[in-house]
């Protein structure tokens, strides 16, 4: 599972509660992967903002969350519903969720039109059965075996895997120990087309530590043992590069005279090097190994603008963006001048 703050442990701890309201003190200790004293000072912090007592019966500590814990009602101050319905709208959500994102629309005062018409880009019932099974099946620690669409191949394969977590940002990822490789592989969930727990098989668990080494260089979800450490630096004004950067789980970024540069290690130079032609104009410099990445791609999307444009699919283009298209690279653009048919 890797670190965990005080708040992620408040947080599970409140959602083990709700699904089963009277706890063991060392079976939640486990379940929250924590030591039975550290659990114990946990519970004693939440109880004093919630109605949750412990009692002794024998030789075992039990914890139980009271069902009036939480009224119905949930007031939002108006200052605060933005930062409500953003959180809301970008959560993943089955059918229920979504019911309950316009159960609140409709409370603060919106039509039952409106309410509808909101777009908020929920996953399938069947991808939200699996990840609600993986996520139990990480918590209850059970293998499970999975029907997935592989990329490389393009076939189903059956795999059974031990789930350590599931990586949210970006396209949702499984992070799994997979019995057929014997290591840790990343699966996406939504090549996942089947999944049930695998009773058969024993749970391999990972360590902290050797999930956050898996993670480290991690880009867009993509893994490898090899990891190569990258730099580049791009103009100041172009700040919105340090909040719209692929998904890398090893990155700093700081500011160098006019400059933000962005370093740090990389499982794959040509995923982050995608990222880097797009920002174009605006990088001012960057490692060797990445600079030859971002020189092949660009001059691969070159040839195929060229091609294009010379297949009639456009007439002519501006002086400024023949010399963007590679002109002196080996790349021409075509004659802006008008030929007679």
């Amino acid at each position: 599972m890797g670190r965990r703050g005080a708040a992620e442990s408040v947080v599970k701890a409140l959602g083990l509660l709700l699904e089963r309201p009277r706890w063991r003190q060392a079976e939640l200790a486990r379940e929250l992967e924590l030591s039975t004293p550290a659990a114990r000072k946990l519970l004693h912090e939440m109880s004093a903002s919630m109605d949750l007592t412990s009692e002794r019966d024998g030789a075992h500590v039990y914890w139980t969350l009271s069902d009036a814990w939480l009224s119905d009602g949930l007031r939002v101050a108006r200052a605060d519903l933005p930062v409500f319905f953003t959180v809301a709208l970008a959560g993943r959500r089955g059918p229920r969720g979504d019911a309950f994102v316009r159960k609140c629309l409709v409370a603060c005062g919106w039509g039952e039109a409106a309410a509808d018409a909101v777009s908020v880009d929920a996953v399938d019932e069947s991808a939200e059965r699996h990840r609600r099974l993986l996520v139990d099946a990480q918590r209850l620690r059970r293998a499970v075996r999975i029907h997935y669409h592989a990329q490389k191949t393009g076939d189903l394969e059956w795999k059974v895997v031990s789930p350590q977590q599931i990586d949210e940002r970006g396209t949702p990822t499984l992070v799994a120990w997979s019995h057929e490789r014997d290591a840790l592989r990343t699966f996406r969930l939504d090549r996942i087309i089947a999944a049930a727990l695998h009773p058969t098989t024993p749970f391999h668990a990972v360590s902290s530590s050797e999930l956050d080494e898996f993670a480290r260089g991690a880009v867009d979800g993509f893994r490898s043992d090899a990891r190569t450490p990258f730099w580049f630096t791009v103009r100041t004004e172009a700040r919105w590069v340090r909040d719209n950067l692929p998904r890398l789980d090893t990155v700093r970024v700081t500011t160098v005279d006019d400059a933000l540069r962005v370093e740090g290690e990389v499982a794959s130079v040509a995923v982050l090097a995608r990222f880097v032609v797009g920002i174009g104009p605006h990088v001012v410099a960057m490692d060797p190994a990445l600079a030859t990445a971002v020189r092949d791609i660009a001059l691969a999307a070159a040839h195929a603008a060229k091609g294009s444009l010379n297949g009639g699919s456009v007439e002519s283009i501006s002086t400024t963006s023949k010399r963007q298209i590679g002109a002196g690279d080996g790349v021409h653009a075509p004659d802006t001048k008008r030929r007679r048919r």
